[in-house]
């Protein structure tokens, strides 16, 4: 369990530029979050996370199997820290961070089929 992990999730359509930003939770929040999405061919959705210093994170999605979902995971500093961008649509990131701060954690459904997709991030 994570102690005091903070989440903030701000929710985009996107198809190359944002089109509806909306704030799901801002609530601080200890363990896991569960998400669950479905995603059109070629769009993506974005978390904003606030993880704590020296906790280990874990972003795990797990698609229906229609379409390939890739996963990046940047700091504060729109640095790539983590990512899993294989050709299934099953992603695991993990990132123990140096301080506390803001990250942004993306699902790109980068197949010819939408996906649903559930996934947890403790």
């Amino acid at each position: 369990m994570h102690g005091r992990l903070q989440f903030a999730i701000l929710l985009y359509t996107v198809i190359g530029t944002v089109l509806t930003p909306s704030v799901a939770d801002a609530a601080p929040l200890a363990g896991r979050k569960g998400i669950k999405e479905t995603l059109a061919s070629k769009m993506q959705i974005t978390y904003e996370v606030v993880l704590d210093k020296d906790e280990m994170s874990v972003f795990v999605v797990n698609g229906n199997g229609r379409s390939d979902l890739d996963c990046y995971l940047y700091d504060d500093q729109k640095n790539l820290v983590g990512k899993d961008d294989d050709n299934t649509d099953t992603c695991v990131v993990r990132v123990m961070p140096d301080k506390v701060a803001r990250y942004t954690f993306v699902v790109k459904n980068v197949g010819e089929k939408s996906n649903s997709f559930v996934g947890s991030i403790f």
